[in-house]
């Protein structure tokens, strides 16, 4: 894990890069990264960084450890574009996971939140079935209390 931004030491961006070997072996198999979000933290949002296309894959990415949720920040995130990958809410294809976002009226209109970390967790990614050529690179914006 990298710490590539640190905005007053309170809210801080890691990164972790997934290359394609790695990114094979995680076919439908969740992955540690080293990547380990301090006790009492929020975690604002998560995004990947596609450097290098898989044209059919997707990515999930989630916790593993405390809150154990494979695919609560993304969920079936796309590798086929290079660029930066946000998880969406639109009704027709969500990816932004349930740890970042929630039915507050009970409509099915999801609105983004934040994940309130109460204790150490890990970061996890699992690729899908299939994925053999993608490189990118996983960030997470957490608030460290």
């Amino acid at each position: 894990m990298a710490l590539i931004s640190d905005f007053g030491s309170s809210v801080k961006i890691a990164k972790y890069n997934v290359n394609p070997t790695a990114a094979t072996a995680a076919a439908t198999v969740e992955t540690n990264t080293d990547i380990y979000l301090p006790p009492l933290c929020i975690v604002l949002d998560v995004w990947i960084g596609v450097n290098v296309i898989d044209a059919s894959a997707t990515v999930d990415v989630g916790t593993t450890l405390v809150s154990n949720d494979p695919d609560g920040y993304l969920d079936a995130a796309a590798l086929g574009v290079a660029g930066l990958v946000k998880g969406i809410m639109t009704d027709s294809a969500v990816t932004k996971g349930v740890l970042l976002t929630e039915d507050e009226d009970g409509s099915g209109a999801l609105v983004p939140l934040p994940d309130f970390a109460s204790s150490s967790d890990r970061i996890s990614f699992t690729t899908s079935s299939g994925c053999d050529t993608a490189d990118f690179d996983i960030y997470v914006m957490y608030l460290e209390m």
